[in-house]
């Protein structure tokens, strides 16, 4: 998650080119942003082959010319990188010239337990920041407007929510939402009167279905929402713009900086070429055909301090068939969905896979929340959290709207909570899934 920081601003030149060149490439047709991204790489690879061991040394002793590599169809050659890979053998990762990008340590959250250290350096940061304030922009965001964030991680001294006059922001860590906790955050809200909210897409929900049908809310003038770092189910962006009387528009990003996903104004999601490569892999690594689930394995553009190549990253998608221009105006890839993380699905004995286990909760108004666990393949225990609009009736319905949508394959169990578990960094998966690695591959 994009902490706004006045560190991010020692560098106005580098961010303010490439926010030009943002504008400029919002004016490309689809093979122009294909060519730019061609340019790119082969930047890349020049630069990767010479001054980072691991690349230096796979070009010498695969007898494979950097200068092969052209497009990005020719990064078929290069091995697919992994989290392990790099856990391993971080040094070889490491560019010779790390230290003239005033390179720091950065982790991932490892919220299925894969954390993961890498360097980063000053040109990663500009990019998502100009790319986050770029998309910011695209959906009503102006210099200096009021906004909340509610960011992934707690203050060090235990504070519920802080106040930046430099970025004019209220930031609230995602802790688990109590009565108390929603009522300040209300409070908050309603005396700040922010226009941007910025945040995880679950704490945001579980804020908003405590208020939905509050006026007051829907009057304080916020212009969008904007979630990331977890997916966004039509349920939460329901209920989310219910509740503030406007859009909610998701981005996708990660730490590791190579692949960033963006909605225009007319809610479609976008592919940054500006930022990086993004292949679409099968099981077994190879490119699979535009309007077919993957994994996404990606090509950053900006990191020189440690360049990912062809990294793997733990989500599945879908790019869209269509390459016609946007009804916003963009020739940039369209995402068709955003399937989340390839361990956030259900498999059952006969190797089937469910990945929108939300379509039937979406149907229930007696629950707050629910959360899938498998710890085995034949069934589900599901955690629920009640509402006053519940009534008992309603557990047979959900049991059947699940059945019906798995094919009557598990046995399922349930289980009414207070509230639901989150991560160490305040994220709450929908799907937790505890079988071995084998079973989600």
């Amino acid at each position: 998650m994009v902490d706004f920081k006045l560190g991010q601003f020692l560098y106005p030149f580098s961010i303010l080119s490439f926010k030009r060149e943002l504008k400029r490439c919002a004016k490309m047709s689809f093979q122009e942003l294909v060519s730019l991204q061609d340019q790119k790489l082969r930047d890349l690879i020049t630069y990767a082959s010479t001054y980072v061991p691991f690349y230096r040394r796979f070009f010498q002793e695969s007898g494979i010319r950097p200068q092969k590599i052209q497009t990005q169809r020719d990064l078929e050659v290069l091995p697919i990188i992994t989290k392990q890979m790099i856990r391993e053998n971080i040094d070889d990762f490491l560019s010779d010239l790390h230290s003239k990008y005033n390179s720091y340590l950065v982790s991932t959250s490892g919220s299925t337990g894969d954390a993961l250290q890498f360097y980063v350096g000053k040109d990663s940061r500009v990019a998502i920041f100009t790319l986050m304030w770029n998309a910011w922009n695209i959906n009503g965001y102006r210099p200096y407007d009021r906004w909340m964030n509610f960011k992934g991680y707690a203050f060090s001294d235990g504070e519920l929510m802080k106040s930046s006059r430099v970025a004019n922001c209220v930031g609230v860590p995602c802790c688990a939402i109590t009565d108390e906790v929603a009522s300040r955050i209300y409070d908050k809200l309603t005396s700040f009167r922010p226009k941007h909210v910025m945040g995880y897409s679950s704490f945001i929900y579980d804020f908003c279905r405590r208020f939905k049908e509050d006026p007051k809310l829907k009057n304080l003038g916020i212009k969008q929402v904007s979630t990331n770092s977890e997916k966004l189910y039509d349920f939460q962006r329901d209920t989310i713009q219910e509740t503030f009387g406007c859009k909610v528009f998701n981005i996708y990003h990660q730490v590791e900086q190579v692949c960033f996903i963006f909605e225009c104004e007319q809610q479609v999601k976008h592919l940054a070429h500006e930022y990086g490569i993004l292949e679409v892999v099968d099981n077994d690594g190879m490119r699979i055909p535009n309007g077919q689930v993957g994994s996404m394995v990606c090509t950053g553009f900006f990191n020189r301090v440690m360049p990912f190549i062809r990294y793997k990253l733990d989500d599945l998608i879908i790019v869209s068939e269509s390459k016609e221009r946007c009804s916003c105006g963009l020739y940039h890839e369209v995402i068709e969905s955003l399937e989340g993380r390839i361990f956030d699905t259900i498999v059952s004995k006969s190797g089937n896979r469910y990945n929108h286990m939300d379509a039937a909760f979406r149907n229930i108004v007696g629950l707050s929340g629910m959360q899938i666990v498998q710890d085995e393949l034949s069934a589900l225990n599901i955690k629920l959290v009640k509402n006053r609009l519940w009534r008992d009736a309603m557990l047979s319905d959900l049991a059947s709207d699940i059945n019906k949508y798995t094919q009557d394959e598990f046995d399922l169990g349930f289980q009414f909570v207070a509230e639901l578990d989150k991560t160490a960094n305040g994220k709450q998966r929908f799907i937790v899934s505890n079988l071995a690695e084998e079973y989600l591959k």
